[in-house]
């Protein structure tokens, strides 16, 4: 796999709309002082990262696609899985914390380009970390 190139297109669709990424950002930091809307504004920041990466334009008003369609649902399913499964391992050692967030980096993106529920993004993070366990 080559990562230079992966890097520097990563880095390319986000310097080209660094200003929308930047409002997006303040906007979901900000509203996420409301609790209730933490995941689906974790959501929406995703999709504007997903549709960057498409070479798609991204938008300001995308940071607010977990409110639409369901994904205000599906994105709490996933974050409540999410958080008792990070306090659980938190609990027990902050090493298997850190193992469990990164176990979860794929569930957001998941639910954006695939349309999964909650339960299902988590089923399939898990796998995809059983398959690819060294590059992880």
């Amino acid at each position: 796999m080559d990562y230079e190139s992966l890097l520097k297109s990563a880095w390319n669709f986000q310097k080209d709309n660094i200003v929308t990424y930047a409002v997006g950002a303040l906007i979901a930091f900000i509203g996420s002082i409301l609790i209730v809307t933490v995941a689906p504004l974790a959501y929406g920041f995703t999709y504007m990262a997903v549709k960057g990466a498409r070479n798609e334009p991204v938008e300001i008003n995308d940071v607010f696609q977990g409110f639409k369609d369901g994904n205000f649902i599906r994105s709490w399913i996933y974050m409540i899985i999410y958080l008792v499964v990070l306090g659980i391992a938190g609990q027990i050692h902050s090493i298997l914390s850190t193992i469990v967030g990164i176990v979860f980096i794929f569930g957001l993106p998941l639910l954006v380009i695939k349309g999964y529920d909650g339960v299902d993004a988590v089923k399939e993070t898990f796998e995809i970390v059983k398959e690819n366990p060294v590059k992880l």
